[in-house]
């Protein structure tokens, strides 16, 4: 019985919480190491612990509080969840965001923390090295289309 019960916890505390956001792209991308195809679906739904990669064109990350952000093509992110707080941990590539003015979201470009103005927009980038393919941890702007409005089709 104990079991029963144990497994019924996992599962309702897994359920609780539940999506952080959505992902939309008119190109396709990885999630969770899966491609995926965009036709005829707008938006796939991100939870914590979700990696993200684009290929051939950027995607639009749309979070529960209003936060956007625009990966940049041939990028990769990490949602996780640290202690209650979502952070996306731009792995390789470029972003664009737009954080809510009360949004808790944190940011890391590779290992490093990034800080940002709610409610403005800021840019990002992080490169590997061509040897080692090891993150270099350069933080610098990112020539992407815009993240306001919505996204292009």
């Amino acid at each position: 019985m104990l079991r029963v019960g144990t497994g019924l916890l996992v599962v309702a505390v897994a359920l609780a919480a539940g999506p952080v956001g959505s992902i939309s792209s008119k190109d396709a991308f990885r999630l969770r190491g899966k491609s995926v195809p965009v036709a005829g679906v707008p938006s796939w739904p991100l939870m914590a612990g979700d990696e993200l990669a684009t290929d051939q064109g950027p995607a639009t990350l749309q979070f529960r509080d209003g936060s956007r952000v625009v990966l940049g093509k041939a990028s990769k992110a990490k949602l996780e969840d640290s202690e209650g707080v979502l952070v996306l941990r731009l792995l390789e590539g470029s972003m664009k965001y737009t954080m809510a003015p009360k949004s808790s979201m944190r940011i890391l470009a590779a290992d490093r923390p990034v800080t940002y103005e709610p409610g403005k927009e800021g840019s990002l980038s992080v490169g590997s090295g061509p040897a080692t393919g090891a993150f270099t941890g350069n933080v610098k702007t990112a020539d992407l289309p815009p993240v306001s409005g919505r996204p292009r089709r």
